[in-house]
């Protein structure tokens, strides 16, 4: 069972599921509420679930299709924590990408139905199509897939808003500066995601470079050494705390001294704690470590939206 929890990312699925349901109810649901008379969700519980579950079915078939495809750089890379294969084979790994592919789409498609938002069916297969050619030819590509992935990382923060339009537009109409908070903060956490997930493809490439070199991948430190990536890294590790100093200047006179302090702790601390990490790492290992803190930090990023949503 463990095997199978670490070939499918189920903590990187979980933090997909929360990250839609904290946005949905510790921004959005708190901001409708402040509307005279209250806004009502667009999308009923039920209907919100099977939309979280798609997106969730789309990014586990990306992993399960990344892996296909990986086989021999992971047997170089991280040689404990290959699957297909070993645990299950390339046939039986191929099935599992189709149904969860095909399930991710029936759910999108039930919900669009639904909720009558059909004209914006089409983001589901444009994601499974971007995150199997990231897969295919992308990933070994210099940036190019690590900007798809980061991308589609934005668009599971987006997705929310957009499944919400109609409710964010009559709440608008209603309270323009409660709106105005919930759209910066939407926005926020687009850019965060996109940005940290960049950083964190890079971080990943300099990793992997061992793999990647014997089979021929074109990512940024093989193409342009690991000199200008460690900058690139750091270029992108300014801009989110330059994001992160930005997103809580303006909302600062909304939320209050206290809930502003949070936002420091918990988002702009941290990402000031990787500055030291990234400059000193060197080794496979420190690359590593620096993956893993720097999904700590989106972690810490996302557990602040509750206390957003208190003044939402």
């Amino acid at each position: 069972m463990t095997a199978w929890l670490t070939f499918l990312r189920a903590p990187n699925l979980l933090i997909v599921a929360l990250t839609q349901y904290f946005l949905r109810h510790a921004v959005l649901r708190p901001a409708l509420q402040r509307a005279r008379p209250p806004v009502p969700f667009d999308l009923t519980e039920l209907q919100f679930a099977l939309l979280v579950l798609a997106t969730v079915c789309v990014a586990a078939g990306g992993y399960v299709v990344n892996d296909l495809y990986d086989q021999a750089i992971d047997r170089i890379n991280k040689p404990d924590r290959v699957f297909v294969g070993r645990r299950i084979t390339h046939r039986q790994a191929w099935m599992l990408y189709g149904m969860l592919t095909l399930a991710g789409f029936a759910l999108a498609a039930f919900v669009g139905w639904e909720a009558d938002y059909l004209e914006w069916l089409f983001l589901y297969p444009l994601s499974v199509g971007a995150l199997w050619w990231y897969s295919y030819r992308l990933k070994r590509t210099v940036l190019w897939g690590n900007v798809v992935v980061s991308l589609f990382t934005a668009g599971v923060v987006l997705l929310v808003w957009l499944a919400e339009q109609r409710a964010f537009e009559a709440l608008a109409a209603l309270h323009p500066s409660v709106a105005r908070l919930t759209a910066l903060t939407m926005i926020f956490y687009a850019a965060f995601a996109f940005a940290g997930n960049l950083l964190r493809e890079i971080i990943k490439d300099l990793e992997d470079v061992a793999g990647d070199v014997q089979h021929g991948a074109r990512t940024l430190p093989i193409v342009h050494g690991a000199r200008l990536a460690k900058g690139a890294a750091l270029v992108l590790l300014a801009l989110l705390m330059v994001l992160a100093f930005g997103f809580l200047m303006a909302v600062a006179e909304e939320m209050g001294a206290l809930t502003l302090a949070w936002g420091v702790l918990l988002i702009f601390v941290p990402l000031l704690a990787l500055l030291p990490l990234l400059l000193r790492a060197e080794e496979v290992h420190d690359f590593h470590r620096l993956s893993i803190a720097v999904k700590g930090v989106m972690l810490t990023g996302l557990l602040y939206l509750p206390i957003v949503g208190m003044v939402a």
